[in-house]
């Protein structure tokens, strides 16, 4: 196993006190920026509806992955 660098073992103290005093409120923004693009498509062409809806899941992916990231550099044990 490598061993942790200062920069990733901050990054890791870090994201581990953003999980610990902070996840509930990053959780519910997330929550609902989700929500939010989970509603109707307004847009008249089948392209633009493509495209909308691919806008829409990219971002969601985006918001998941973001918050995945976070919870495993906080997990990351530094040695």
């Amino acid at each position: 196993m490598k061993k942790a660098t200062i920069d990733q073992k901050m990054t890791s103290a870090k994201c581990r006190e953003l999980v610990k005093s902070y996840f509930d409120v990053f959780d519910v923004i997330a929550t609902e920026l989700v929500d939010e693009l989970s509603g109707t498509i307004n847009v008249g062409t089948s392209d633009g509806i493509a495209l909308e809806y691919m806008k829409r899941e990219g971002m969601k992916m985006g918001i998941k992955e973001f918050l995945r990231r976070i919870h495993s550099k906080a997990a990351t044990k530094n040695e």
